[in-house]
């Protein structure tokens, strides 16, 4: 494992001391956990633009149709 080091305002580091108190871990935990979760926002916020960048407009199916391909039937909704 490696160090980083971080500068950081005396007040967020009372506030990560706090929370890593409360939650009954380590402000190391709290720090990685919060990096790995930004990262994975990220993450997933790059697929779904691609996945949006990629749609066919053109053979898009409205609500109504999506339910009866799978029998149900919209207008009882």
């Amino acid at each position: 494992m490696t160090y980083i080091s971080l500068r950081i305002d005396e007040e967020l580091k009372k506030a990560i001391k706090g929370y890593a108190y409360l939650k009954g871990t380590t402000v190391s935990d709290v720090v990685l956990s919060a990096i790995k979760e930004k990262l994975e926002d990220e993450s997933d916020y790059e697929l779904a633009m691609l996945a949006y960048e990629s749609l066919d407009y053109d053979n898009l199916k409205d609500f109504s149709d999506l339910c009866s391909e799978v029998g149900i039937n919209y207008n009882e909704l």
